[in-house]
């Protein structure tokens, strides 16, 4: 009787299981990086400079900065967030220029230790978070520079992507949706966002870190369903797995690309048509409502800044509230609710007809 009693609750969690795959194992993201890309292996969770510089500074403090710098660039961009704990001292952060200072005891050893974790995400190799650190006398500067396609600069890629997001979504819609901690697992063999995780094979590669970031976020702002299987960004398929797919890139775009940018593009998505346009999609892509660069296009032209540089936030967030919470499953069903949320009609029928080249369906072009 036990048995019977064990099989059965066994079919019904197989059971639960498949039903809600489509919502927690989401659709194959092959397509977004080259076929055949060999994965890194072996990352040790300490991540090691590619250049530690240590200089002096006023007695009693330690000023350091973290940055990435591409070897082929004079420019560097500091990391903004990263917390680090000090022995015997107050926590610190890094500001947006990657810099942060704490006092200390003159002519003490001071170490410092980051964990790339707060209580929004993580960065973690499957397990651990990673961490980086330093060591150096008080009335010190110290410099602990990476290069974007190396070892740390990859996890801290990743940082700034979540890190971005957090701050933007924070300063426009709130945080009041970010419910569960985010966990980015690098480096994977695929580019997927599945169980809460969000697994990515490059780091340095922005626009398919925001795409699978947007994921999670979609998710969590119960925007909609997903869809499954594999997908070709030029192809249609299913309306749901079009929207889910189109409205991850979309934030994506949102984060990190310039809205007033007449060319705006993705730099290392699908490297088969890189690089992937969207203010203007080339023909050849599927036609129609059913394709996730299309969507793509839609959304951003509902927010770009072509014909007013001072609406960007204010229409994101007429686009967020319209979406949050309606857990829809196609681009057509948000025509609607976007409407009701104060979208300009106009720019709802010009942005739909340039992107799907089709006019919306029956009662929809109301």
């Amino acid at each position: 009787m036990k048995r019977l009693l064990w099989l059965f609750l066994f079919f019904q969690i197989t059971a639960t299981a498949r039903a809600v795959t489509p919502d927690v194992m989401l659709s194959d993201d092959s397509d977004l990086a080259p076929p055949g890309f060999m994965v890194r292996s072996g990352v040790p969770l300490d991540l090691v400079p590619d250049q530690r510089r240590i200089g002096p500074a006023e007695e009693g403090f330690i000023l350091l900065r973290v940055f990435l710098k591409d070897g082929d660039q004079d420019a560097s961009i500091g990391i903004e967030g990263l917390p680090f704990s000090i022995a015997g001292a107050e926590s610190i952060q890094t500001d947006s220029n990657g810099n942060t200072t704490s006092k200390c005891a003159p002519g003490a050893l001071v170490r410092g230790t980051s964990t790339l974790k707060n209580d929004r995400f993580s960065i973690r190799n499957g397990r651990d978070a990673y961490r980086l650190s330093f060591e150096a006398s008080c009335g010190s500067a110290v410099e602990l520079e990476f290069r974007p396609e190396g070892n740390g600069g990859q996890a801290l890629g990743i940082w700034q992507i979540a890190r971005r997001s957090q701050q933007k979504l924070e300063a426009t819609v709130g945080l009041g949706f970010w419910r569960f901690p985010i966990q980015f697992i690098w480096p994977d063999e695929q580019n997927y966002y599945g169980m809460g995780s969000v697994h990515i094979v490059r780091g340095d590669h922005w626009d398919i870190v925001g795409h699978e970031l947007g994921h999670a976020i979609y998710q969590q702002a119960g925007i909609g369903g997903f869809g499954g299987g594999s997908h070709k960004i030029d192809e249609c398929y299913s309306p749901q797995l079009a929207f889910s797919e189109g409205w991850a890139s979309y934030f994506s775009a949102w984060l990190s690309n310039d809205l007033a940018d007449p060319d705006a593009k993705f730099e290392f998505m699908v490297p088969r048509r890189a690089p992937i346009r969207f203010e203007n999609i080339p023909e050849d892509v599927c036609k129609g409502p059913n394709n996730e660069w299309r969507v793509l296009g839609f959304f951003w032209d509902l927010i770009d800044l072509h014909d007013d540089g001072e609406q960007s936030e204010e229409d994101f967030v007429k686009v967020w509230r319209a979406l949050q919470g309606k857990r829809i499953g196609s681009v057509d069903a948000s025509w609607k609710l976007l409407r009701e949320a104060g979208v300009a009609p106009e720019l709802l029928k010009q942005a739909w007809d340039m992107n799907f080249k089709t006019p919306p369906p029956g009662a929809l072009s109301d």
